[in-house]
């Protein structure tokens, strides 16, 4: 199957829609290296929610050098992280259920 390129104004446009269809989206994501060499993640989600915490719960990522990890940036759907130089993309949705699953015991 030959390679078809979409226009500019394509693209913009199913990104638009992909934002639209999907629920849990990030406004904004800071990367902070605390003084022990910790690199830590805030993610600013809607209605005033920031969820922090350690790059250690990115697995899929473990073996990223913390250059690597001070890169971590928002897709362009915002629907998910994205590191420079890695194919490998974390969604915002079962990133924040692993994250809560794992905090939270259900009895």
């Amino acid at each position: 199957m030959p390679f078809i390129p979409i226009t500019t104004e394509q693209y913009e446009r199913a990104i638009s829609e992909v934002k639209k269809v999907r629920r849990v989206q990030a406004k904004r994501v800071c990367i902070y290296v605390n003084n022990l060499g910790i690199t830590n993640i805030t993610l600013y989600l809607d209605n005033n929610i920031h969820i922090s915490f350690s790059s250690s719960v990115l697995t899929e990522w473990k073996e990223l050098t913390s250059k690597q990890l001070e890169t971590i940036h928002l897709s362009a759907t915002e629907d998910a992280l994205a590191v420079d130089d890695s194919d490998v993309h974390i969604s915002i949705a079962g990133l924040l259920r692993d994250i809560f699953t794992s905090v939270v015991t259900i009895t």
